[in-house]
């Protein structure tokens, strides 16, 4: 009946997707073909005033190109014919400035020829002067030499009156020179002020032609100037008033194009605007007849598949009470096995001391008190030894078997993946690491995996072509997933340890390398989750419920010090030691606890402890 009824729902979903989706594409189609008339219109249009602009454009370009172009021709026909002017004025001016270079060059020769010619004069006859007084001095040495050695009075007398003339003629020459001297710089200084006040003159004239000629020159390109500028200017005010009259004109048809462009398209907007709301009347009406078959289609198969769930975690909670209450009966049957083998061994020891046996009591005292101590072997005569601790049974756990994605509903993955993750831990429960439960370990593992990815791979395949249905339904399976991926990560960092410290090594091997391994399933988990949900990424229903008060939630670590005589650094030693359970600390044994302690164990009531923990942990007494 169950699988019938899933057929005819799953038979109904199909038809009614298939429905909206033809009636979907035909709202496209019509949406897609009223889109493209607009656009094809609208684009005319443009296409139409883009032209018309376009012309205008162009031809007032033309103009203006035209335009500019005769105004460039006429400024660069008057700048040539200025410049023309100007250099060949420059050049005038510039021959006449060579040509009186070339006569003030010829005077400053003529001056110093002169100057050059008269001094050659002055400097021949001091020479011939100067040669004949040399000639005299030689003649009167000689004689005043010949008449010294006659008589050197006389010749002195006759050399002084001699030298006295002689003096006398150097004087008068050196006067007469001096005299000539300055003749001739007067005369020079004479001539050399009439030329230069000849040159002066003829500068001065040169000068007023100069600047009669520029005034001249400077005045006709003044008045050529103003011509040219008066010409240019009532160029302009033409060119302006040519420019405004086509402004105008251009001004006057854009007006008129505007308002016939504008009318055109306040109708066609008005058509459009007619056929988009009738189109979006007809599509509201559609999408709100759909809206509300789908609310109702999801509304009936939420409350199959809630009932779906709540059974199944029904089914999923009995077997965790069973699977507790057989754990709470392997504690119990591993306690009295102890018990009883510590009854013995006490047995045993009286009879070598040669003591009474002691009645067999139903169960240990309950006391806050430590209990008596117990008498130790003697070296001559050793006792049984007891083993550390007692390994519980072997427990082969078989995995579930796989259901495949493609044969069974979400709601029998989402139990399957459940029992996997019960079997995983049973099998870690076991405490005796070996080869054959890792095997067990890997082979569940490998079974969730392949279980879980190809629903992970259907459900994320296309999110954006799902429905609000169909991706509500996938996020509520996926969110289940994450839940039990993150309980199992959760109850691997807080299974219990073997009570055989030899084994605690295998065993944190074995849980790190079966979290290593579920670690890319619940990060792909997590990716299909956010990529249903978006960023925020809603709760397992699971995750919010309330357990009853009749079933307290139990972690696999239990607070140690609420047991009296165990503080947090103790608590801490013990866990160190594998020790973080109550049934663990109730199965341990006094020598083990004061090994795991140290030196803090000495003073501990560690038999105390026992007591204490097999309370704590409903075992019996």
């Amino acid at each position: 009946m169950r699988k019938a009824a899933e057929q005819q729902l799953e038979a109904y979903r199909s038809s009614r997707q298939q429905a909206a989706a033809e009636q979907r594409q035909l709202l496209e189609r019509q949406a897609a073909a009223l889109q493209a008339t607009v656009a094809d219109t609208l684009a005319d249009v443009s296409a139409d005033l883009a032209a018309q602009a376009q012309a205008q454009r162009e031809q007032l370009q033309a103009g203006r190109t035209a335009l500019r172009d005769d105004v460039t021709t006429m400024l660069r026909t008057n700048t040539d014919t200025l410049a023309a002017q100007s250099q060949a004025k420059r050049e005038e001016l510039q021959a006449n400035m060579d040509a009186l270079r070339a006569d003030v060059g010829a005077m400053r020769t003529n001056v110093a020829a002169l100057r050059q010619s008269n001094s050659a004069e002055l400097a021949a006859q001091a020479q011939a002067q100067r040669e004949r007084l040399f000639a005299d001095l030689t003649g009167l040495r000689d004689g005043v030499t010949t008449m010294r050695r006659a008589n050197s009075d006389e010749l002195a007398a006759m050399a002084r009156a001699q030298r006295e003339a002689l003096d006398a003629r150097m004087a008068a020459l050196r006067q007469d020179v001096a005299a000539q001297r300055r003749a001739n710089s007067d005369e020079l200084a004479a001539q050399s002020q009439a030329k230069r006040a000849e040159l002066e003159a003829m500068m001065g004239a040169l000068r007023t032609d100069v600047q009669s000629m520029l005034e001249t020159q400077r005045a006709t390109l003044a008045a050529q100037s103003q011509a040219k500028r008066e010409e240019l200017q009532a160029t302009m005010a033409a060119v302006r008033a040519d420019v405004a009259e086509l402004r105008d004109q251009v001004a006057t048809m854009r007006e008129a194009t505007s308002s016939e462009l504008a009318a055109q398209a306040q109708a066609q907007r008005e058509h459009l605007a007619a056929e988009m709301a009738a189109l979006h009347d007809g599509v509201s009406t559609m999408i709100t007849t759909i809206s509300s078959e789908r609310r109702a289609s999801a509304t009936a198969a939420q409350a199959q598949r809630s009932t779906e769930l709540r059974a199944r975690r029904q089914d999923v909670t009995s077997y965790l009470a069973t699977l507790q209450a057989q754990r709470a009966e392997m504690a119990a049957a591993q306690a009295a096995e102890l018990y009883r083998q510590r009854q013995e061994r006490i047995r045993g020891m009286a009879e070598i001391l040669s003591y009474p046996p002691l009645p067999q009591p139903t169960a240990p005292a309950r006391s806050s008190s430590p209990p008596a101590p117990q008498p130790e072997p003697t070296p001559a005569e050793p006792a049984a030894s007891e083993p550390d601790s007692v390994a519980p049974p072997v427990v082969v756990v078989a995995p579930p078997e796989p259901v495949a994605a493609s044969e069974a509903s979400e709601e029998d993955i989402v139990a399957d993946v459940q029992a996997k993750r019960i079997a995983i831990l049973k099998v870690l429960e076991q405490g005796n690491p070996d080869e054959d439960q890792q095997q067990q370990l890997n082979a569940l593992i490998a079974a969730l995996a392949t279980q879980v990815q190809p629903f992970l791979a259907t459900a994320t395949a296309d999110v954006a072509s799902l429905s609000i249905d169909e991706r509500s339904h996938y996020g509520e399976v996926v969110t289940e997933f994450q839940h039990d991926m993150e309980m199992l990560t959760h109850e691997l960092e807080t299974v219990p340890w073997p009570s055989v410290p030899a084994q605690r090594d295998l065993f944190l091997l074995m849980v790190e390398d079966a979290r290593r391994q579920i670690a890319p399933l619940h990060q792909a988990v997590q990716a299909a989750a956010v990529a249903l949900h978006g960023e925020a990424i809603p709760r397992s229903p699971r995750a919010t419920e309330v357990a009853p008060e009749s079933q307290p939630a139990r972690t696999y670590r239990d607070n140690l010090t609420t047991i009296y005589g165990i503080g947090p650094a103790l608590q801490q030693r013990l866990e160190r030691a594998g020790i973080s359970t109550y049934i663990q600390l109730a199965l341990s044994t006094p020598e083990d606890l004061r090994k795991a302690l140290g030196e803090a164990g000495r003073l501990a009531n560690v038999e105390d402890w026992i007591v204490q923990a097999r309370s704590l942990a409903g075992m019996p007494d």
